[in-house]
């Protein structure tokens, strides 16, 4: 009696589906927790202090050069610098002023003043603190010169042609509204070309007339730099953008203006949306799409990856309608709950251990049994039939009913074995009787189909000269009909003069016009004799070599011509163009037959079916010969082959003039001799309404015996 044993499935099943079930359940406890935290707590928490914290920083920095400016207009308008006939006072104020506020306000990069005259002063500030003069007025020569110091004494660094403030950005807005403002972000017309928001404040005389503008300028990559160096959003970014979601400054390294040296006039602002910072792109896409533009916070997934955004509209300074977004990733947010993740972390640790250690005791178990019964497999493999599994000590149920089975297969195998192998002997032999009868039928099936080939090729050889022969009889009848014509003009004649003659009333106007007619009637016969002539030479020639089998010396140029003389009946009544373009000395030594049903069986194809609806076609063939290579590149410009049939015009048979005779077998016979005695390829390429064209290759030193 076999004793009671645990099934091994259920014993593997209850212990995964335990071990699972506990690390899921942990797992999702834990994370939920941590998630649910964070989402709630400081997502929120830390984007509101990052946009307040960027919302008064750009307080500080844009709302102190606007005040700032005012009271430098107003020291203008006060002093009447605007009266002098240079800007000498006001430079030195300028530089004065500057000097007063540099220190405090880092922010600004520039303060000038442009008047209706057309002059222009400014000093600039680098990014090393060092002041650089930009002037125009009389001085200069209506020049702008920028100098390498804040002295008009020092070197002038750039000078630039036709510089008028009237006309740039920072100036046309306050003439047209005579009331302080912020410009449109613009490009500085120097050597940097930086982008820029400036300050304008008008000037005035004690009657109200407008005189000029002062700009304090700001440069943006100063706004820039400030949100860049902003740690505490990790790897997030803190962007800016106007109201038509162009982009003013962020923390990324981006330009915010596509600038065009050669043209400043041409440079525009990126849409944030453009940017190739992936987080600035998309989650102003986002905002754009969904016309977000008061206070929100949002999450939004980016390339698989929770992030965090915060929108909100600037209040101060008044004028500029810019939006901040604040876009941090939930990666960055778990750095506050990196303790908790390693508790989770070590405790999914400490039970994968365990469990993987009571695996290990089970799976031996379980594993023992089966290496044994793989050991017993390769030695059945390589041949030992008698090989047999121990059972007694196997404690799981499945191993042992597989034991079992295994010693009964092994039993089974044997048997089979011996019996294959008497059957192997036996079909051995009978395929060696079928191999040699089948052997036997293939090569008498293949010598039918080359007899049948070659008699379809010869019946199509025969149809050609019959349509040949037809052709010359048609074309011969019209020199004959001519000459019998004239013959019998010449016999009525003489029977006419000599009754003259015979009467004696043969005058000399008579015998002149007798000999006269005679003349004329001669050179008829004469010219319609030769002409047939010519076609009977042309058809002895065609036909003779479609007989003919052997290599022989000939002319291929005027070969062609005969072709092209024999063919004459098909196409007489139209306007078809022949271009042959052949060296006319170009002897070759080949089949002459085989050339003649090549070239007859490809101008018919094209007659028949590239020119069916077309009375004016051209057919080109282009011969060249490069050692023993002759190239054809026969092309016309009918109706074309659909990409259809173009895979099979080479087949037997295959037509699409079958309901007019065609018997398909043109193309293939060409196919056929160009890949056989000419020894050569052929390609066709075709185009739908435009034309078809052949291209064949024929190695001239060897060839295949007919």
């Amino acid at each position: 009696m076999r004793k009671k044993m645990v099934s091994l499935k259920t014993v593997v099943a209850m212990y995964f589906i335990s071990f699972i079930i506990i690390i899921l359940s942990i797992l999702a406890i834990l994370w939920k927790a941590d998630y649910n935290w964070l989402a709630k707590e400081q997502g929120d928490k830390i984007l509101k202090a990052l946009n307040e914290n960027t919302q008064q920083s750009l307080r500080d920095m844009l709302s102190k050069p606007l005040e700032i400016n005012q009271l430098f207009a107003g020291d203008i308008s006060r002093e009447k610098y605007f009266n002098d006939k240079d800007l000498n006072n006001i430079e030195d104020y300028t530089k004065y002023f500057l000097e007063k506020i540099k220190n405090q306000m880092p922010q600004v990069t520039a303060i000038g003043y442009g008047d209706e005259r057309g002059n222009y002063v400014g000093i600039r500030v680098n990014d090393n603190n060092a002041l650089n003069l930009m002037l125009k007025d009389k001085r200069t020569e209506n020049k702008l010169n920028i100098y390498n110091k804040e002295i008009l004494e020092s070197r002038i660094s750039t000078s630039y042609e036709g510089y008028d403030p009237r006309t740039r950005p920072w100036y046309i807005p306050v003439k047209k509204t005579l009331r302080e403002q912020w410009s449109d972000i613009y490009i500085n017309n120097d050597e940097k070309m930086e982008a820029t928001i400036s300050t304008l404040v008008p000037v005035f005389d004690n009657s109200k007339n407008f005189k000029g503008v002062t700009c304090i300028d700001i440069n943006l990559s100063r706004i820039n730099k400030f949100l860049k160096a902003n740690e505490t959003k990790g790897t997030g970014v803190i962007y800016i953008v106007d109201k038509n979601w162009n982009l003013i400054a962020h923390s990324g390294d981006e330009a915010v203006m596509k600038i065009t040296q050669e043209n400043p006039n041409a440079n525009k602002m990126v849409n944030a949306a453009e940017n190739k910072n992936i987080l600035i792109s998309k989650t102003a896409k986002y905002l754009q799409e969904n016309r977000i533009a008061q206070y929100k916070t949002i999450q939004i997934n980016i390339e698989n990856e929770q992030n965090f955004a915060l929108i909100s509209p600037m209040e101060e300074p008044q004028g500029l309608e810019w939006r901040v977004v604040v876009v941090i990733p939930e990666k960055d947010l778990m750095g506050t709950i990196k303790a908790r993740q390693n508790i989770t972390i070590a405790i999914i640790l400490i039970i994968t251990i365990i469990g993987a250690l009571a695996g290990l005791v089970i799976l031996k178990r379980i594993i023992n049994p089966i290496l044994e019964s793989s050991k017993a497999a390769f030695q059945l493999s390589s041949g030992n039939w008698d090989v047999k599994l121990d059972t007694e000590k196997i404690q799981f149920n499945e191993i042992y009913e597989l034991s079992i089975a295994f010693n009964y297969m092994s039993a089974n195998l044997k048997k089979s074995f011996n019996e294959l192998v008497e059957a192997q002997d036996e079909i051995k032999r009978l395929n060696e009787a079928e191999k040699q009868s089948l052997e036997n039928l293939v090569l008498e099936r293949t010598q039918e189909l080359r007899i049948a080939m070659k008699e379809l090729i010869d019946k199509e050889k025969l149809a050609s000269l019959g349509s040949l022969v037809s052709g010359v009889a048609h074309e011969i009848n019209t020199p004959l009909g001519v000459s019998v014509s004239a013959a019998s003009y010449l016999e009525s004649i003489n029977k006419k003069n000599l009754a003259l003659l015979s009467e004696g009333k043969m005058t000399k106007k008579n015998f002149v016009e007798y000999i006269n007619s005679i003349d004329e009637s001669s050179k008829i016969l004469n010219v319609n004799l030769n002409r047939a002539s010519e076609l009977i030479k042309s058809f002895k020639a065609i036909a003779v070599n479609q007989i003919i089998e052997e290599k022989t010396n000939f002319n291929l140029y005027e070969y062609i011509q005969t072709v092209l003389l024999s063919l004459k009946h098909e196409y007489k009544n139209t306007n078809h163009q022949f271009i042959i373009n052949c060296d006319k000395d170009l002897v070759i030594n080949s089949y002459s037959g085989a050339f003649s049903q090549v070239i007859v069986n490809l101008i018919m194809n094209s007659l028949i079916h590239g020119f069916k609806d077309k009375k004016d076609g051209t057919i080109k063939i282009d011969i060249n010969k490069n050692d023993d290579k002759l190239s054809i590149l026969y092309s016309d410009n009918g109706c074309g082959i659909s990409g259809e049939n173009i895979q099979k015009i080479f087949d037997p048979f295959f037509t699409t003039n079958r309901n007019k005779g065609g018997s398909g077998l043109g193309l293939n016979v060409v196919y056929n001799l160009i890949t056989g005695p000419l020894n050569g390829k052929i390609v066709c390429e075709s185009v739908v309404g435009q034309g078809t064209t052949f291209k064949i290759n024929i190695s001239l030193s060897q060839g295949v015996e007919r």
